[in-house]
């Protein structure tokens, strides 16, 4: 939705996004640690949907996706995920949040820039390959 430039479906996705967070079956989580983990980070990955699903302004909602994909990565580096077949991309703009950089997750390879959307679509580069 923000490669596209379009607000409302970033708000539906963020909705999507927040209700499949609160089905994880936190009995896989095993490990007291990556409960832990997990619990902290899902409150801050709910928060950051929270600002996308009720914010207008699709600058607003690619500042709360930057740490949303922040959270979300460092999840996914530390408990792994389940992509079945899939390879999934970390990816990352250098001119994201100001030229400070931005990184998200994409199964796709080819670039979908989500900071910058149409105007710079094809801005970033593919940094490593996360496997579960």
């Amino acid at each position: 939705a923000l490669v596209s430039d379009n607000s409302s479906d970033a708000k539906n996705a963020a909705v999507n996004m927040g209700e499949a967070i609160g089905k994880v079956n936190m009995k896989l989580l095993t490990d007291n640690n990556h409960h832990i983990m997990w619990m902290e980070a899902s409150k801050s990955l709910k928060n950051q949907l929270k600002t996308i699903s009720t914010e207008t302004d699709i600058e607003k909602q690619r500042t709360a996706f930057s740490s949303l994909s922040d959270i979300l990565t460092n999840v996914v580096k530390s408990l792994g995920a389940d992509v079945g077949e899939k390879e999934l991309y970390n990816e990352f703009c250098p001119m994201a949040n100001d030229n400070e950089g931005g990184y998200w997750l994409s199964f796709d390879k080819q670039i979908k820039n989500p900071y910058l959307g149409q105007k710079m679509l094809k801005c970033g580069s593919v940094k490593e390959t996360i496997t579960k």
